[in-house]
């Protein structure tokens, strides 16, 4: 996990959440989760917000933070995963999960 102060500003804050709401491939989704191995979205009781993934380069700005995510973590632009918005309305949340990836 990486914690990065200042990483993105107000403006570029502002426009990524305008991007997620208005124009997210099927617009904002109930966040799901993956964890059988081939990849099946599925509800989870323990995320109960949000989601839409914005398209890699989708503009200037998802480009220069695609490009400043990359530089951070070391990796080239194509390494980056695409950036998501994720929404919470009031009472949503985002309770307390472990992320694994396959051992293979």
């Amino acid at each position: 996990v990486y914690y990065a102060r200042g990483f993105l500003t107000e403006a570029e804050c502002d426009h990524l959440a305008g991007l997620g709401v208005s124009s997210a491939p099927g617009g904002l989704r109930r966040t799901s989760t993956t964890d059988d191995g081939v990849n099946t979205n599925k509800d989870d009781a323990h995320r109960t917000s949000t989601t839409g993934a914005l398209r890699k380069g989708q503009d200037r700005v998802v480009r220069n933070v695609e490009s400043r995510a990359a530089d951070v973590l070391g990796l080239p632009v194509s390494g980056v995963e695409p950036l998501q918005v994720v929404c919470y309305e009031q009472g949503q949340f985002f309770d307390v999960h472990h992320d694994i990836g396959t051992w293979d």
